[in-house]
């Protein structure tokens, strides 16, 4: 009897741990996915961005990009300069909302507004990797 209760408790343990790092490792990789995303979509770099993200978001990205190329000069380069000096940085990721869902909350910081503006994305599992699904909420 002890011995059944022994291998109970260590087989509960032992899923607990394992669910546990399988949750960090998940945070994790859609963490990094996100700060990947982030820093190609800032540079304008949405074909980098497009491979990150569902084909649907790419093909809004696709169609953000045009609008930006179909932009005089001068104020296209203006906002790709403003664009340059964003920074962001990752505040929260929760992933226990959803099975196969996170949403993470940035930050985006400009020289004119140094207390960073918050936004989110949302990371979906397709096809057992982490993309993009949507940005904002």
């Amino acid at each position: 009897m002890k011995k059944t209760i022994k291998t109970a408790l260590l087989t509960i343990f032992v899923l607990t741990l394992f669910a546990t790092t399988s949750c960090d490792r998940a945070e994790k990789t859609a963490e990094l996915k996100a700060t990947e995303f982030l820093d190609a979509y800032f540079r304008f770099d949405y074909e980098k961005a497009a491979l990150l993200c569902t084909q649907e978001l790419a093909e809004e990205l696709s169609a953000s990009l045009k609008s930006i190329e179909s932009l005089e000069e001068g104020i296209r380069n203006m906002v790709i300069k403003q664009a340059s000096e964003v920074k962001t940085t990752i505040k929260s990721v929760d992933a226990e909302s959803k099975k196969d869902t996170v949403i993470v909350t940035y930050s985006v910081v400009l020289p004119s507004f140094p207390n960073g503006i918050d936004n989110t994305l949302s990371l979906s599992k397709v096809d057992k990797e982490w993309k993009i699904v949507e940005l904002g909420r």
